[in-house]
Order: C-alpha cells, then structure tokens, then sequence
C-alpha cells in the first residue's frame, strides 16, 4: 500500500458523516468510500450511500447497473430504529463475541 493510500484509508475511516452516530458513540466510518481504497489505481468496484429511501432506490439501480466490479451500499437509520427483539439479538451477538475461541 502506498503512503497515498494509506493516507486515503486513513481519512476515509475517521471521516465523520453524521450525527446520529457520534451521538450514539458509533464510529461513522465511510464505508462506500472505503471502495475507493480498495480499487487502489485499477479497480472497478463502486460504493453508494444511501440516507433516504429514494437514494436507496436509486444506490440499488446504480448497483444493477455497475457490472464492472463489486458494488457497495451504506446504508444509514437512525440509531433507535430498531425492535426489541433486534436489540436482544445484538446482545446475544455481543455476548458470544466476547467469549473465548471455542476448540473443536
């Protein structure tokens, strides 16, 4: 990886995008730029953000359409948008990541 691209990762992951997730102390990282680093000087890959249901509609056609390369949609909510039982699920996720690596 060139110092470049090294400076391009750098920025892309602690570049801030909204307050939503600072406010829930989420790192907002920009993960459809992040396809920029990976294509480096010759890739065909694509990254999408989305906020609202129409770029959402209009990220998923742009995918479709790019057939070329990977494609990447970012798609933000709000932090609250979420159900019980997604937030018991979570738990469970963290909990079992948390955990020692099982030995089979």
């Amino acid at each position: 990886m060139t110092t470049t691209s090294r400076a391009r990762t750098k920025r892309l992951a602690t570049q801030k995008h909204s307050s939503t997730a600072r406010a829930n102390g989420n790192s907002d990282w920009d993960y459809a730029g992040i396809m920029t680093v990976f294509n480096s000087t010759d890739g065909d890959g694509k990254g999408f953000r989305s906020t609202t249901g129409k770029e959402l509609a209009e990220a998923i056609q742009g995918a479709l359409a790019h057939k070329i390369g990977p494609t990447l949609i970012e798609r933000t909510i709000d932090p609250g948008d979420c159900t019980k039982q997604l937030i018991e699920w979570g738990s469970r996720v963290a909990a079992a990541n948390g955990r020692p690596p099982q030995r089979a």
